[in-house]
This record gives structure tokens, sequence and C-alpha cells, in this order.
């Protein structure tokens, strides 16, 4: 029989209490034998699918098999029916590779014999393998070869073998496993080795090539178990298809049966297009000369894949290429071996390009040159040609890089002029649609003429049949200067400028229709005008042309405004290059004059040009030794039907020209578009232009004044200039008109001669705002300073000698500021004064000398020509911003403004005085202090009532909320920084520097602005206003910033606004305070926890301080004095309190224990007692009450641990007992034993503590009879009535039991030294009939020693005592006995029957 032992301790007591009565020795248990032994060949078998396979080979633990055999994690087992082990594989059913997989035979079976256990290698000994057949001998069949991992054998193995069954070879080696059948052959897997590759095993390929063949196309490693995949096993690549190479499709599918390799790219093989048909089957092929003869025949070898051409064909595509995909793995794509792998860009394929072909035909390389291109065809020199087979071959560059696949060639037996066949190849990245044939003719006349051949077709990119975008290629192109032809081939006009789809030429080119160089049509002559050297247009509408560019520099056209006579104006006999040139003497109109006549070889529409501004027209004629020529942009009449004569203006040009006197334009023009000819608004070009600065005269050609500034067509200058002006030759200009007939204000003049224009001025009036006392005012060469404006006059430090009146006034760096009139005066040309006022000039010019600006000057308006006055004029006021100092009526200063908000500048009320002024001495306003401030510091308001001031923008734009700010936070003010502590009331406590002046702010870096600095360094928020503060709390703040923690307020504010009186601010107070709460003395630091709340007394222990000390808050607020009762009677009364002595922390909640006091006699020993403890999860520990000592209650072991005392929160931790409330506060460990102080009683004076008497009495299950006295205790009556505890029975005698014929213990050390015993001896207890469990308290065991009487029933016999230590040690080993069966066969013993459990 066999039954469990639980502990090796057990079994060694129970064979020592059975080796007494037992004399047979234990023999040892023999070692279990194997449950099964594997050979090599054992049948096994598939529990999960009942597949019978064989064992193909043993090794390191591990029996192989077929990998078909299982799946992973099933299980196999032998004949026998014994477990094998798990099975594992890689085995891949969709390709046959990787047939085998491996057992991990369990611990108990055993790796028996391998009769073939050396693996055989790649090369075998012969071209046999084997497999045992049983009776019948062995089964032999031929060896082929292997594909990766996998041999191919011949079919014999198929009736013999089973799955997994080890395969020999002649020299008795593992030639592998038995893998099954394919394709008629047997498959044998090598166990040693993996295989990966995409492709299946393909036996008839290994079987076909030859056993010497051993390339192979998958990758192979070596193979084990335990470490997996290793190294890699390398073999003879496949055979590669390379450039060059020789192909071919099966006999007899065509004409053609053989071409050559093109390119190798794209993952397939290029080739021509008529080398076959879509879907044919090609190989690679060679060459053999056919037995018995001297002529060759191609003979296929392998297979490399699939015929593709793009599915449109060729007879709609017109290039001649084809693609072969390669769907064979024996075949691999090899190398460019001729071309490289670049491709050549196709606008790099240019006449002369040096190129070869090689082809399998001619098997020689053909050298020559592009000719051209036409489309994606390729045009080549003679030299290159070839014969048939060479087509599909490679066509590239000598300096390396595809160019084409070589097509075949073409040319024009009867054309004799063309004698040559030209060879061509097809670019395998382009396709051209079939719309014609290859345009040999047009290449080679290209060449003739020495110009670009420009294709007819278009081209688009391809890759394998995907057409993509359209191939950019070059149309014939007209720029600028390109010669255009009659009909005869002979230059008769150039291009004069490109316009989108135009070209812009000259009338004079005397031809209808103009062709291109090769005699292709351009387009039709169109003529803007019936005149003499108009501009004409022509539209490009030749095929394949498009209208090109305008060279660099020529490009763009010069506006009227920048062609000026003197500048040099050229030509080109050629176009645009080697120019021929003369002088612009000026415009008339259209028509350009130049100062001499260009020679014969500029014809006519030849482009014209101003070196360094660009193009201005295109010559059309010579007149009176002077080339005239035309501008494109305009027509001389709205009408293109009306007729006119060619710069009919001429003779005063050139006048003007000749006697340097600028020239005006007396004829109109309009703007000229070809897309919209009939479309001509009118143009207005340069006539006599009189420009600021220039002077104006009087009809006796005396200076009088000067054109300050013209905008909008009008002349401003100073009303010291009125009545008729003229320019310097005597054209009267017009009427200068005053604003108002006043001293120092603006005049306008308008020109009255159609052909002289007052000019815009160039420097731009600047807006009013932009001039600023201190500016550089010049007018020629005289400067000054600007020192303020007084109303519209502008106010000069000094005069400005010398300078006309109406000269411009103009600040550097900015522009004009209006007009001078004299005396250091000017004024502006865009406002006048509003009505009569007296000026300010010595005032401001005084404020400016003090670095002060002016503000308080007279007003003006907006003024103009065409509306007169306007609106008033927005002087700037004077910003009064944050940080602005302010000063008393007698210039000290005396405040500083902190923050600028609704219209108002706060300040501090500290800041005394009866008004406020600026630097400059201007009134600002008088101080506001809130009406209900209180004595506490407050901000102060000013409300700005000075002339031309407003409240301006403040330094740190964000306002901090009141709570955003934390103490410890930076603080500045414009002295520097410091902390932030927190605030009291609305007060700011902080000890940043103090600011020269009340009022600074103060602020935060990151959170802005915080409060106003007041005098000597206090501070306040100027959103609220302190309403009740009954201490100043300032230290207080300090402090708990000192001690690092949150300070909560005791003051009371509001908020406030100059317009509101708010609410309260809802300042957080300080949180209640709780049971279990710790107390803190004045460093901060935690001494004790709150045990108990009652009224407002907070009970704790005396050990948190001393009697008398101040306790504090977590966050330093005081709460009050430490009181410790009945100092001198500490050993039971380990209590102390505090009565509550503040009135900002209210009182919380007794949570821990709730609010009831256990009486004292409603707590029973064996109640469960919990403390308060930091060092468990639960927050506490609980034990045992074992009972009461006078004013002490007694709590066991565990109560606590060594951590606990480490813990502040343990001093005066609460003591309860769950259900029932609050018990003691916890006093600690008293004479070595847990105790508790009660707080409703005091034990007067020192009697001796009964702490071990009380536990005893507990560990008996006794009641313990109080030998110490107490008196009631209340914080209001210290010195209660006695507590009346119960009186110790008199005790009844009872007879002694026998005796037990036992030696009686010898006396504990303990009742030896004891004292002798009382009068009032204490009666034995009756002996407990219930069995009672020793308890692990070692108090049970000693008696007290200092007191005999321990007030309980104690004392027994001798026998008694030998009986209560015998008779729970028998019930110990029957109870023992009762649950445990031995197995004592293992000791070569009878079994133990089973000992029933007795019933108590």
């Amino acid at each position: 029989m066999s039954v469990r032992v639980p502990s090796r301790s057990l079994a060694a007591l129970t064979a020592v209490a059975l080796v007494s009565s037992i004399s047979q020795v234990l023999a040892p248990a023999a070692d279990a034998a194997p449950v099964a032994t594997v050979d090599q060949g054992d049948l096994i078998y598939n529990e999960a699918t009942g597949q019978e396979c064989a064992v193909g080979w043993l090794h390191d633990g591990y029996a192989f098999t077929a990998g078909q055999c299982g799946a992973d994690g099933e299980t196999f087992r032998d004949v026998d029916n014994n477990v094998l082990g798990s099975f594992e594989t890689l085995y891949d059913p969709e390709t046959r590779r990787n047939d085998f997989g491996w057992i991990k035979l369990d611990m108990e079976v055993t790796e028996g014999d391998n009769e073939y256990g050396e693996l055989a290698g790649d090369e075998l000994e012969s071209w046999r393998v084997s497999v045992d057949a049983g009776s019948s001998g062995s089964q032999s069949a031929i060896n082929f070869g292997f594909d990766g991992s996998t041999r191919v054998a011949s079919h014999q193995l198929k009736d013999a073998a089973v799955l997994g069954q080890p395969v020999w070879t002649e020299d008795r080696k593992l030639a592998g496993v038995y893998s099954g059948q394919m394709s008629g052959y047997s498959l044998i897997t090598r166990v040693d080795r993996i295989a990966e590759s995409a492709h299946p095993v393909d036996p008839s390929h290994i079987v076909g090539r030859g056993v010497s063949d051993t390339s192979q196309h998958a990758e192979v490693f070596a193979f084990d178990p335990d470490t997996g995949k290793a190294e890699q096993i390398h073999y003879p690549l496949v055979r590669a298809v390379n450039q060059g190479d020789l192909i071919a499709r099966p006999s007899g599918a065509e004409e053609v049966s053989s071409c050559t390799v093109g390119w190798i790219a794209h993952g397939v093989v290029y080739t021509a297009g008529h080398c076959g048909r879509p879907g044919m089957e090609v190989y690679a092929a060679r060459e053999v000369v056919v037995p018995g003869t001297e002529n060759t025949a191609v003979r296929l070898e392998e297979k490399i894949g699939t015929f593709h051409t793009n599915d449109r064909g060729r007879g709609e595509l017109r290039n001649d290429v084809a693609w072969i995909t390669v769907d064979n793995p024996w075949v691999r794509l090899g190398a460019n071996t001729y071309s490289g792998e670049g491709l050549v860009a196709y606008e790099d394929l240019t006449n002369g390009l040096e190129v070869c072909a090689f082809g399998q035909r001619t098997k020689r390389i053909r050298c020559g040159t592009v000719v051209g291109t036409d489309g994606a065809d390729i045009l080549l020199s003679p030299e290159v040609d070839g014969q048939k087979g060479d087509s599909g071959g490679p066509v590239w560059a000598k300096r390396g890089g595809l160019v084409g696949i070589y097509s075949g060639s073409l040319g024009y037996p009867d054309d004799p002029k063309i004698p040559d066949r030209y060879p061509t190849a097809s670019r395998p990245d382009l396709e051209t649609d079939y719309q014609s044939d290859l345009d040999l003719r047009g290449i080679l006349r290209a060449i003739q003429m020495g110009v670009p051949y420009y294709q007819l077709l278009p081209i688009f990119k391809v890759l394998l049949g995907e057409r993509g975008e359209e191939f950019p290629t070059a149309m014939e192109t007209f720029n600028q200067g390109d010669a255009l032809y009659n009909s005869a081939g002979d230059i008769t006009c150039r291009v004069g400028y490109v316009q989108g789809e135009r070209l812009f030429v000259s009338s004079d080119c005397a031809h209808s229709s103009l062709y291109s160089a090769l005699g292709r049509p351009v387009g039709t002559l169109e003529e803007s005008q019936s005149a003499d050297g108009e501009v004409a247009t022509l539209k490009v509408t030749g095929e394949r042309m498009v209208a090109g560019a305008n060279a660099p520099g020529v490009d763009t056209i010069v506006e009227w405004s920048e062609m000026q006579p003197g500048d040099e104006l050229c030509a080109a006999a050629n176009g645009t290059g080697d120019p021929e040139c003369a002088t612009l003497a000026g415009v008339d109109g259209v028509w350009l004059i130049a100062d001499a006549p260009f020679s014969d070889k500029i014809v006519p529409g030849t482009p014209l040009w101003i070196p360094g501004k660009g193009f201005v027209g295109v010559h059309s004629f010579a007149l009176e030794s002077h080339s005239v020529g035309t501008r494109i942009d305009f027509a001389p009449t709205a009408d293109a039907n009306d007729w006119v004569y060619a710069a009919p203006n001429f003779d005063l040009v050139v006048k003007a020209y000749e006697t340097h006197q600028p020239y005006f334009q007396r004829t109109n023009i309009y703007r000229f578009n070809p897309e919209a000819p009939e479309d001509r608004p009118e143009v207005i070009l340069p006539h006599r232009v009189l420009q600021a600065g220039d002077t104006l005269f009087d009809a006796d050609g005396n200076k009088v004044c000067e054109l300050g500034w013209v905008a909008a067509g009008v002349g401003y200058t100073s009303s010291d200039c009125t009545g008729s002006v003229y320019t310097g030759i005597g054209e009267r200009v017009g009427w200068a008109s005053p604003a108002r007939y006043l001293d120092y204000e603006v005049a306008t003049l308008e020109s009255n001669d159609a052909w002289i224009t007052i000019d815009n001025s160039t420097t731009a009036l600047i807006p009013w705002t932009d001039l600023a006392p201190g500016d550089e005012v010049c007018a020629g060469d005289a400067c000054t300073e600007f020192a303020g404006y007084d109303g519209s006059k502008l106010v000069l430090v000094d005069d400005l000698p010398g300078v006309l009146p109406g000269a411009a006034l103009r600040v550097k760096g900015k522009g004009l500021a209006g007009v001078y009139h004299g005396n250091g005066i000017g004024s502006r040309t865009d406002m006048i004064d509003d009505g009569w006022t007296s000026p300010n000039t010595e005032q401001i010019r005084a404020a400016h000398r003090k670095g002060e600006q002016f503000f308080a000057h007279n007003d003006a308006n907006f003024w103009s020509r065409a509306s007169g006055a306007g609106a008033a004029v927005p002087f700037p006021t004077r910003k009064l911003d944050e940080g602005t100092m302010l000063y008393d009526a007698s210039g000290a200063p005396t405040c500083i403004i902190g923050r600028v908000e609704d219209e108002h500048l706060y300040v501090s009320a500290d800041c005394q005085s009866d008004g406020f002024y600026t630097a400059a001495g201007e009134y600002v306003g008088d101080l506001e202090i809130p009406a209900a401030a209180t004595e506490r510091t407050s901000p102060g308001i000013v409300e700005v009532t000075g002339r031309r001031m407003e409240p301006g923008a403040n330094t740190h734009l964000e306002h901090a909320a009141w709570d955003e700010l934390q103490p410890g936070d930076e603080l500045c003010s414009d002295a520097g920084c410091g902390t932030f502590f927190g605030l009291d009331g609305a007060q700011i406590i902080h000890d940043a520097p103090v600011p020269a002046q009340p009022g600074a702010a103060l602020w935060n870096p990151q959170k802005g602005f915080v409060g106003v600095s007041g005098a000597g360094g206090a501070a306040t928020r100027i959103d609220m206003l302190t309403s009740e503060a009954p201490t100043d709390s300032a230290a207080a703040v300090k402090r708990t910033h000192e001690l690092g923690v949150r300070f909560y307020q005791r003051a009371s504010a509001n908020f406030w606004s100059p317009n509101h009186y708010g609410g309260e601010v809802p300042f957080e107070r300080h949180p209640r305070i709780n049971q279990g709460d710790l107390l803190y003395d004045a460093s901060g630091d935690p001494r004790c926890s709150i045990s108990l709340i009652q009224d407002d007394v907070l009970f704790t222990s005396p050990d948190c301080a001393a009697s008398g000390d101040t306790l504090y808050s977590q966050f330093g607020e005081p709460l009050g004095q430490l009181t410790v009762p009945a100092a001198d009677t500490m050993t039971r009364n380990k209590f102390a309190y505090v009565e509550l002595d503040t009135p900002f922390v209210q009182l919380g909640t007794n949570g821990v224990t709730g609010d009831d006091v256990v009486e004292w006699s409603d707590a029973n020993p064996g109640d469960e007692v919990c403390v308060s403890t930091a060092s468990t999860d639960s927050g506490k520990r609980c034990g045992t009450y074992l009972g009461q000592d006078g004013s002490a209650v007694v709590l066991s072991d565990g109560i606590t641990d060594s951590a606990d005392p480490a813990d502040t929160r343990t001093v005066g931790a609460p003591v309860w007992i769950p259900g029932k409330g609050f018990l003691a506060v916890y006093a600690g460990e008293v004479d070595g034993f847990h105790t508790g102080a009660r707080i409703d009683m005091i034990t007067r004076g020192n009697p001796a503590t009964n702490f071990r008497a009380v536990a005893d009495a507990h560990d008996r299950n006794e009641t313990y009879y109080q030998q110490a006295s107490a008196n009631f205790f209340n914080v209001e009556n210290p010195d209660g009535m006695m507590v009346p505890f119960p009186k110790k029975p008199v005790p009844k005698p009872v007879p002694k039991p026998a005796p037990l014929p036992t030696e009686a213990p010898s006396p504990s050390p303990a009742s030896t030294t004891s004292s002798a015993p009382s009068s009032e001896q204490p009666v034995p207890a009756t002996p407990a009939t219930t069995n009672v469990a020793p308890a692990e308290d070692s108090h049970v065991s000693e008696p007290e020693a200092g007191n005999g009487n321990d007030g309980s029933a104690n004392g027994s016999s001798t026998g008694g005592i030998i009986a209560a230590i015998l008779i729970p040690l028998v019930l110990v080993g029957l109870g023992f006995l009762a649950t445990q069966v031995v197995d004592t066969t293992q000791f070569g013993l009878p079994p133990v029957p089973q000992i029933l459990p007795i019933n108590r």
C-alpha cells in the first residue's frame, strides 16, 4: 500500500518509532527500468492520425522521420504503444521541401542503434541508393541528383519503403529519409540540411540535367534541432542569361527562330519585338555543328520564360521591343556585359554619338554613330548594320550605357541620293504610335542643313507594356532673332519678339507667308495698322512648331518711363548677337528715332534693345540718316483702318535732342494686343514733366518758389507763391492757389497745358504719425531738427537759410514731411489749422530742448484740394504707461504708475500728493483712495483729466489671478527680484527689493502682474481690499514658507475695482484637524498624533513635547499648549492634551475610532484591540486587550512592531476596540508590556505595575481583580471620584487531587526569589475541563516576581502540573497520527493500518 508522507521530519520520526519493534533492516528500492528503446528503422505511429512511419535516423536524443508524418506538437508511439515524444518539422507541403521531422525522445526512452549512422555527402559513391525491404532483402533505385536538400531517385522505392525509412548508399551511409513519390520519382530528404525556395522540388529537371550538375537555385543551410538553421551551404549558381546571349523559341512556330538578348533590366530579358509572339516560350540556346556537315543548328537548352510585347502590338506601335519574363527557377538573370547597367538618356542621343552593337549572327561588335532619332526609334550609321539573328541585340554608347535594342535596317533602293541602308534600334523605355514610317529623309536633310531634326510624333514613357506620361521632346521652336524665310528660301525677316504663340515682326517684312529653314510653313503675317513701319505679328501654326523664347537681356519690354534720350540703342544682324549700336534721340508715339542709321544687314523685324534695360521695339526702316524702329505694344491710332504717316513729329524730336532739352510727346498712342486687335485703350505717353524740386518762375523769368511735392497730378508749394507760374523756357504751367489766404499754409498748382504734366513725386508724403521730435529735416542742403507739431505747422529748431518757399521738407530715411515757408516754420500739405490760434512755437522748442515732447499744442484738420477741410487730426496723446514716474507740482518725483486698467492709473495709497504731473509739468490728475480701504496698505487710483493725455499700456500684460501665484514663486520689482511668500488678505508678503517710489508694479516673470508696492516694502493687490484683519499675519506667512508648508488665510478680503466693491475673496481656510493627524513643534517637525478629540481638547501622548510647549498644525498654525496631567504618576497615566486656542482652525472628526469612549467596565480581556500605525497597508495593527491595571490598559505583543516606535504617528496614536470605540492613548512599552493610558481616569501615586499579573490572568482565562486604584478624570474636573473597580470574591476550598507518580518539577527561578505571600492567599482554581492549547506568550510560565498575590486564582499540586503537561502532549500525538498515514513500505516494513481520528 502506498501512502503520502508530507515531510522528511515526519518520516524520520515514524521510522524511529517503528525501528524498536522491527528487526528487519530496510532495503533500498531498485532503479526503474527504461520504458522503451528505439532503433533506426523501427515503425512508429502518430497518436493523432494513426500515420505509420519509420525512424530514419537517431541522433543526440532525437528520432528523425519524414516531415509529412505529423504536425508540430503531435506525439508518436512505438509498436508497443510506448510514448516516444513530441514531433516537430519544417516540412512545406506546397513545395515538398524539408520533408523530415524529429521526435525529442522522452527521458524514459532509450536511443538505440543506427545501422546507417554516418550521413552521406552530396556526391554519392555510386549511382544507387537502397532501402531495407524486410524478408525480400533490399530495394534499390537510381540516384539522379538533388534539388536543395532533397535527393531524386527512380520510382522503385515506392513499393518497398515506408515514409521516414532510412535510405542508404552503397557504402552503407545514410542518404536521407524516404519522402514519398513526386512526378513518378522517389524523393529522399536529408535530415541535416534545410532548403529555402518558393519553388517546388523539380524531379524532372534533376533527372534531365545529370547527376554531375549540382547547381542550385534554393538556398541550403546546415541544420540541427538544437541549434536550428546554421551556416549556408554554397552550391554553383544556376545558369545565367547574359546580355548578348543566343535565345530561341521552339522551331516551326515562326519564320525567325533565334535572336539575341539585348538588355537585362526590370527583372526581365529584353529583345526585339519581332522575335516572337506573346505567350511563346523562349529558351536559352547555343549553336551546334550538325553532325556530318559544316552547318550549324540552334539547340534549345534551359527554358527562360514567356515572350511579351505591348498589348497594342507592332501594328499600332512603331518601336520593336519585347521582353521575356523568367518563369524557370533554374535560370537567373545575368549581367549587361556590353552596355553596363545604365541607359543613355534619350536627349543625349544626338547626331555623332559613337555607338556599338553585338548580335549572335554576326558574332562581332559593330561600331558607328547615331544619325538621329524619330520617336522611340534610333537611326544609326550604316557601319552598325547586322543580319538576321542579330535582332534584339544590344546597341550601346562607347562611353557606356544602353542606347537601344537592335531591330534591323531600312533604306530607299530607288533613291540615288540615299544609297545606303541605315540600321535602327528601339528604346526599351519609350514607344511611339504607328502614324507614319521612320522619317529617314527628314533626318538626313536636317543634318545637311545643320539644324536640329524635330520630332513629328509624340513619344511616351513605357515600362513592360504599361504606358506612362508623354516624354517631352523638343518641338521646332522660333526664338527671338531667328531668321524667317520666303518661299524661295531667302531670309526676308527676323523674329523681333516672342509673346505667347505669336512672333512679332515688322510690316516691312514684305511677304504674307513666312517659312522655316526646312521650308515648313510657319504662319501668315498679320499687320496691325494701315501705316508705314507699324508692327506685324505671325501666329505659329505649323505642325510640331512652337513659339520659343526671348534672349536674356532682351526678353523684358522696357517701359516708356525707362527710355531716355541718350540711351544706347542696339540691333544685331544675326538676331541678338554681335550688335551694332546707335543712340536713342527720342520717341514720337510708337516710333523710336535713333541718331544714326543701322547697316543694311539689319533687316525688318530685327529686335532693338537698350543694353542694361531690355527690349524696346523692332527695326522698320531708315529716314534722313536716322534709323526708325517701332514699339510692338502700341498702335498710332484707335482704329486699325486709319492711315498715318510714320514719325509725324520727327523734326521736333531731333531738335529737342540736339539742343539738350527734355523732349515731350505731342502724338497719342494706343495699347495694342494682337489677341484683341480692335481693343485699343489710349496710353498717356510721357510729355513735358515737372517734378518736385523744379524751380517755378514768374512771367519775367524770375525764380519765385519751388515745386515741393506732387501727388495725383497736383503740385504743392507755399502760400508765399501765388499767381501764374512758368517753366524755364516760358511755357505757362498754371495758377498757384493757396488753401487759405493765411501765412504759412500750403498752396497747390495744376497744369493747363495738355502737353505738360506735373509728375507725381517719387518721395511719398510720410504719415504725420511717422514724424517725431528729434528727426532731422532737410530742404536742399540745409538741415535742422523737428521740434514738434503746432497744429498743421511744423516747428523746426532753426531757420533754413537760402531755401525757397515751397521747397520740400524731407526726413532722412522716411520721406516728405511737408513744404517750407520760412523762419523755421513749415506745414503739412495734407492739413490746415483749425481756425486762427496763437502759436506755441517757443514752448514747443523749449520742451524739445528739455528732451520732452510737447503734446498740448493747437488743433488741425485734414485737408485736400478736392475736399477742403476734413476731420480733426488725431494728434497723439501722452500715454501714461506702467512704470511712468509721476511728479508733484514742484517737479519732484513722488509716485510710479504700477498698473493701467479700466481707464485708471493704479498706484499706492502711500503716493500722497495734491496732484500729479508729467516730467514736462503737464497736469495728470488727483489721487483717489478707495472708500472701503482699511488701515492696511491699499491701492490708489488716478483718473486722467489732463489735456491730450490718456492711460497707456502695461509692460506686464497678464494680470496673475490671486490664486495663481504660489509661495516660493519669484516676485520682481523695478529694483530687483525676491520671493513671494503669500497673501495676508490683500496684502502681498514678499522680500523683493523696494522700488524708489511707491506705486511701482510687482510681477512674476512667468505669470504676470501681481500688485503695487507701497511705502517701506509693503505691497497690495489692486483687485481686492482687506475687509477684516484680526492680526497682522506677515510673520506667520513667512514662517509657513520657511517651514515649506501652506499658509491659510486669517484675514478676509473683498474683490474691488474703482466701480464695484465685490464679494468676498474665496480664500481657502485651514483644514479641519482630525483624529490621527500629526502635531508639530515650532520647528515644523512632527512630534505625535492626535489620539482623540473631545470638545475643544486634543488628547495625545506626554512624550509629544514638554508640558507648556505650544504645538502646531501641519501648516504651522499654533493650536495651544501641551498640558500633562498627573505628571508625577507617568507610569500609568501617559496621556496629555491640548486645549485648542486659535479661531483659525476648526476641529474635525474622530474618523478612526468614532466619538465613543469605551467604558472601563465594557472592555473585556480578549477583545480585539487596534492601534494606528503607518507601517501596514491598512493603517492599523491589531492584537488583544489583556486587561486593565489602574488607569493603564495592557495590550498583547504584536500590537506594534520594531518599526512603529520610529514613526512619529505611533506617539499618542489612538487605541480602540473595534465595534466599541476609543480605549486609550497608546503609551508604548512600559515594564516590557505594550500599554495604553485611559483619558478618563488617573491612578494617583506610583504603585507598582501589575502588567504581568494582568497578562497571566488573561492567559489562564481568569478574571483579574484590580490592585491599583484610579480616579475619574476630565479637563474641567481633573480630580474625580474613585473608579469602582470590582473586588475579588473569597474563594471556596477545593479538595486536592491525588498526586501522580511522577517526579515533581524543579521550582522556577521566579518562585525561589518571590517575596513572602500576603495574608490574603488565593484559592487554587479548579483545573479546566477542556484542553486549552498553550499560549505562545512567554508570560504564562513565569509568575509575577514582585508580588506573590497577582489577584488571580493560581496554584496546583505536583500531580496536576504533571498531568497538565503530559495530557496535552498525548493528545497532540494522537491527533497527529489521526491525520497522517505513513508509507512504511519504503522502509521494507509491512503497511501500517490507518488510525481513525478521535472524536472529542
